[in-house]
């Protein structure tokens, strides 16, 4: 009768405790294509690529353009990464390649876009800055230089850019052409910068006689250490600063919202900080057809060797 009882307990004790235990069942199947047509962003996220124009050092770029990335991703729900490069042939050949979604880049830049045909990409904006979506081409040499004029430059040194900048490439060639002479035969030396940081550093320490920025590097604004220190002897006729483009392939929706944010940025508050971080006032509409005078410029000299 005990040895019942006892039974019958431990019974009781099991029976109690059985519901505690996990019950191994087999795994529900979840049909994935299920989650794409729910958020397919959760499976394949796409990142939104950025290019910038090599016009200052890398350290300077991220500086100056990765809050903008950052304010783009904020603003239009995409991921867009900065991505920065060596060269400006490296940004030209990942845009050859369709790698790049949106960049700001030079009009000379553009203008071989054009002339190699590549019609992948349309102008979004153009950058306002100092007032002005417009600028010029300054031939400068120091200050206590006895050089006034750019003919006196024949047989100085000279620092030029690579063929993708007007001011550092085009109009400092048109230049010495026009005078009947190759730069390499006018010019002593000429030196290869890699962009305008570097150009402005050559003539304030001495290494070359004259270079050509951009006007809007001598703004006092800019910030690049030239005020009364350098003067100019050549100015172009205006160019139009280079645009912001964007891929023609990219969802309509997409390049509106991309647009909308361009456009309304100097409207509030954290668009502004993040405009002035890239000295840029704002930005204004733009089209293909506004380069024409780069595009002219650039088409007599690009082939030039």
């Amino acid at each position: 009768m005990r040895k019942n009882l006892l039974l019958l307990i431990c019974t009781f004790i099991i029976t109690l405790f059985l519901p505690c235990c996990p019950r191994h069942e087999k795994p529900q199947h979840i049909d994935s294509s299920e989650l794409l047509k729910e958020s397919p962003r959760d499976i394949d996220s796409y990142t939104l690529v950025f290019g910038v124009f090599c016009f200052e050092t890398a350290s300077d770029l991220f500086i100056r353009f990765k809050p903008f990335t950052d304010y783009l991703t904020e603003q239009t729900g995409e991921q867009v990464q900065l991505r920065l490069f060596n060269s400006n042939n490296e940004l030209f050949n990942s845009l050859k390649r369709k790698e790049i979604d949106i960049a700001l880049i030079s009009d000379a830049m553009y203008s071989i876009l054009l002339l190699n045909k590549i019609e992948d990409y349309s102008v979004a904006g153009i950058p306002v800055s100092q007032n002005s979506e417009k600028y010029r081409c300054n031939v400068i040499v120091r200050k206590d230089s006895v050089i006034s004029e750019f003919r006196d430059l024949k047989g100085k040194s000279f620092a030029l850019l690579d063929k993708f900048s007007v001011s550092g490439y085009y109009y400092p060639v048109e230049l010495t052409l026009y005078l009947g002479m190759r730069p390499e035969d006018f010019f002593s030396n000429v030196i290869v910068a890699d962009n305008y940081h570097d150009l402005i550093n050559h003539i304030l320490t001495r290494r070359v006689s004259g270079v050509c920025i951009p006007s809007y590097y001598l703004d006092p604004t800019a910030g690049s250490g030239l005020k009364g220190k350098v003067k100019v002897i050549k100015t172009s006729d205006v160019f139009l600063k280079g645009p912001v483009i964007i891929k023609a392939s990219l969802d309509d929706g997409l390049k509106m919202k991309i647009n909308e944010v361009l456009f309304s940025m100097d409207s509030t508050e954290e668009g502004l900080n993040v405009l002035k971080q890239m000295n840029v006032d704002k930005f204004v509409k733009g089209s293909s057809g506004d380069y024409l005078t780069t595009l002219e410029l650039v088409r007599k000299y690009y082939e030039f060797e």
